[in-house]
């Protein structure tokens, strides 16, 4: 598969964990392809694999920019241009993120990638929600969105606590891809990260699960929609 092709379909997967259709194990998988290309390549092509990444979760996951400009009776290229510039637009801190994550997070020791990418990714996204003009639509955490436990964690840590979570899990994921090409057997760096990933899963699954107990139980409920 061509390698500009894998960093679409990256973001692609990543954005199906979105409502409606909700596919949010996909998270703690999708990125993984993408972080072993960033791997692999120069900083130039890091940050537009990484742009590629953004502008095509940014084009699925904001398919109603196009369908709210046709409802204002907007003409279809006006419309389809304001769909991509936007999607072009908020995939450039996705770019940053791979060049950023390229140059700091591979340079460091092989035990402390994964470790470095969940830092550099998390960084970035805060400064960009807190400090950029653009949309935050593409918080990791509104991936896990159907599990109620698991994002109690964000009375704690806020959205960037699991969002951390997910880089990691995924960075490790691609490091073990690494270690085992060619028939090798991963090397014993990769497993206690992972085993640390897990870990913190479970911390988190136990905190939302006292945090929810804790709770009063709720009386009649009724769907509401937000336009």
């Amino acid at each position: 598969m061509p390698r500009h092709l894998v960093a679409v379909l990256c973001g692609v997967l990543l954005a199906l964990c979105l409502p409606r259709l909700g596919l949010c194990p996909l998270a703690w998988v999708a990125l993984s392809p993408l972080l072993l290309e960033i791997s692999r390549c120069s900083l130039r092509q890091a940050f537009a694999r990484g742009w590629l990444a953004g502008f095509a979760f940014h084009g699925v996951a904001f398919y109603w920019i196009y369908s709210t400009c046709r409802f204002a009776q907007i003409p279809v290229p006006v419309a389809l241009l304001a769909w991509a510039a936007l999607a072009a637009f908020q995939g450039l801190l996705w770019g940053v993120i791979g060049l950023f994550g390229r140059y700091a997070a591979e340079a460091l020791p092989e035990r402390f990638k994964p470790w470095g990418w969940a830092v550099a990714w998390t960084a970035l996204a805060v400064v960009a929600e807190r400090w950029t003009a653009r949309l935050p639509g593409d918080l990791l955490a509104y991936t896990q969105w159907r599990h109620l436990t698991l994002i109690q964690m964000g009375s704690v840590f806020g959205p960037h606590g699991l969002g951390f979570l997910i880089v990691l899990v995924n960075a490790a994921l691609a490091r073990v891809w690494v270690e085992s090409e060619g028939g090798r057997r991963p090397a014993p760096v990769t497993g206690p990260t992972l085993a640390c990933a897990a870990g913190l899963m479970l911390v988190a699954f136990s905190y939302g699960t006292w945090s929810l107990a804790a709770r009063a139980l709720p009386g009649e409920t009724a769907r509401i929609e937000i336009l």
